[in-house]
């Protein structure tokens, strides 16, 4: 592997229902750039359930259909990252049938731990880069409201400073390089800077 490409959220929802359904490909003219890269990017629209039962503390919900997310596919997604505020929105079942497919479909995905699954480094995805050993961190923001349901067995990755120090910390000395992506800045959606937070914690972690 030579080079990573990192892409923003993916939400393939509303319209993109209607392009699968049509059999159009709305990635054709990007194919070429993805084809020979390691490309990760945040899944935030997530498959609805069979019951259309979502989060009810949630404002605003993404969904989208489970063959919808074969658009994925067309543009070379390698690893998705679960850990952002819309992992909830279709509860349990929602997630469930989303890390089916990526897992059918060969797809890694890192910043959950579903299932009750025992491993510890669920917000850790590894990869070799020009044959260094290159360490992904994934985390979440409270600040961007998740909205956690009380009753949920899944994990997701949540951002805690001294956590993520930490993690750099004794991780450092086993990768050449350490990646952190952060889905963070709620507070700020929108605004033109991030929060001051933001400075004041990434200067910490480049520390």
């Amino acid at each position: 592997m030579n080079s990573l490409l990192f892409i923003g959220d993916i939400i393939l929802n509303n319209n993109f229902n209607n392009e699968w359904e049509k059999g159009n490909n709305p990635f054709i003219n990007i194919t070429h750039l993805t084809a020979e890269n390691f490309v990760i990017g945040n899944l935030e629209a997530i498959a609805s359930n069979n019951n259309n039962k979502n989060n009810l503390v949630k404002k605003t919900i993404l969904s989208t259909n489970i063959n919808t997310l074969n658009f994925v596919k067309y543009f070379n997604l390698n690893l998705a990252s679960l850990a952002n505020n819309h992992i909830y929105d279709n509860l349990d079942e929602g997630i469930n049938k989303t890390i089916e497919f990526l897992s059918k479909n060969k797809i890694n995905f890192f910043g959950i731990s579903a299932n009750n699954n025992d491993d510890i480094y669920y917000y850790k995805y590894d990869i070799i880069l020009n044959n260094n050993p290159v360490c992904i961190l994934t985390y979440l923001t409270p600040d961007t409201n998740p909205n956690i349901p009380s009753n949920t067995n899944i994990k997701v990755s949540l951002y805690k400073k001294e956590i993520i120090i930490n993690n750099i910390k004794y991780f450092k000395n086993k990768y050449k390089y350490i990646i952190l992506y952060i889905h963070w800045g709620g507070r700020v959606e929108g605004a033109m800077l991030p929060d001051k937070y933001q400075f004041h914690d990434a200067h910490a972690f480049i520390d």
